[in-house]
């Protein structure tokens, strides 16, 4: 609720550059706690803001998250515009890892949908960009994203090699849910 009413009155009191970034950030944190509602609510607000300020990164952040958000609730009709919108501006940036996040973007969607074969192409497009612009922890998540797409088309060895990759980078990191996750697409492998 805090969060709700701090974001609105940036918004209201015409700190549209705070009410973006804050909103961006806590949507991080909204979406891994599932509280998807709330960030879904929070990000509109910050949409109105970005697009106040017209700044293409501003709005490709929260036009990203809005659909991360809508595609993690199943909602296609509204996922696939904000992401398609995020592509759109993150490429005219030439800002190559977000673009590689709206392609993980786009697998959630696909993969929400059942739509393993048009997630696949998503997947490889992060994982490339990923593999050539991000760290390690990074990659090891769209390792183990292309990995799960192998694996629920019936590509099980392929599945498998992209899946003990992502397990190696993440137990390098440190990184205990990535590793769970991880060890949850090899078994289902």
């Amino acid at each position: 609720h805090a969060l709700h009413a701090v974001v609105a009155l940036a918004a209201e009191q015409g700190y549209d550059d705070y009410c973006w970034k804050l909103a961006w950030h806590w949507s991080l944190h909204l979406k891994s706690k599932t509280l998807l509602q709330e960030a879904v609510v929070v990000l509109r607000t910050a949409l109105h803001a970005a697009k106040r300020l017209g700044d293409p990164a501003s709005l490709g952040h929260v036009h990203y998250e809005l659909g991360h958000a809508y595609a993690r609730l199943g909602k296609v009709a509204d996922a696939n515009p904000h992401l398609g919108r995020a592509l759109e501006m993150f490429t005219k940036l030439g800002d190559r890892l977000s673009i590689a996040a709206v392609h993980q973007g786009f697998v959630v969607l696909y993969e929400r949908q059942g739509d393993f074969d048009g997630a696949l192409p998503h997947a490889r497009e992060a994982l490339r960009l990923r593999h050539a612009f991000a760290t390690p922890p990074v990659v090891a998540y769209s390792e183990n994203a292309l990995g799960w797409v192998h694996a629920n088309l019936g590509h099980y060895e392929e599945a498998l090699v992209h899946c003990k990759r992502a397990l190696g980078m993440h137990r390098e990191s440190g990184n205990r849910i990535g590793t769970a996750d991880t060890l949850d697409s090899i078994a289902f492998a």
